[in-house]
């Protein structure tokens, strides 16, 4: 198995290149993989199955909420009325925003997540019937006629 030969420099006194590592990982997971197949035939039931993953990809029944995601290389032009807008960007931002054709507005700061990503969600009423004019990251308009 190429997970217990070591191919890198020498590192005296146990590793050397080519030979083993004597590791047991790659059969550990082989031999726990057959018992929980064991298990599984036992309980006529996948052991360690998704409920949620298996009734969305399976059933179809699963609740999948509808989710446009808009950033800098993918700029949607239409989100479903009752989606949900997550505006993404690689820096903290002040998304300025409007759902009634600028009667109001509102200012969201942006959340960031633990990979870098920032991003805000704006959840679209079932009933939105008005386009959606423009979002602005601070002074940089970054969408524009968006129809919701």
């Amino acid at each position: 198995m190429p997970e217990q030969i070591w191919d890198g420099p020498d590192l005296p006194p146990y590793l050397r290149f080519g030979g083993t590592t004597d590791a047991a990982m790659p059969l550990l997971w082989a031999h726990s993989e057959y018992v929980k197949l064991h298990r599984s035939a036992a309980d006529h039931r996948v052991f360690d199955l998704v409920e949620p993953v298996y009734e969305r990809y399976v059933t179809g029944t699963g609740q999948r909420k509808t989710i446009e995601v808009w950033k800098p290389n993918h700029q949607v032009q239409t989100v479903p009325a009752g989606a949900l807008l997550r505006i993404q960007a690689n820096s903290p931002f002040l998304l300025h925003w409007t759902g009634d054709d600028w009667q109001h507005s509102t200012d969201t700061r942006s959340h960031g997540t633990a990979i870098g990503i920032e991003f805000v969600d704006i959840p679209l009423p079932k009933e939105q019937k008005n386009p959606f004019n423009s979002l602005s990251c601070g002074s940089t308009k970054i969408a524009g006629s968006q129809r919701l």
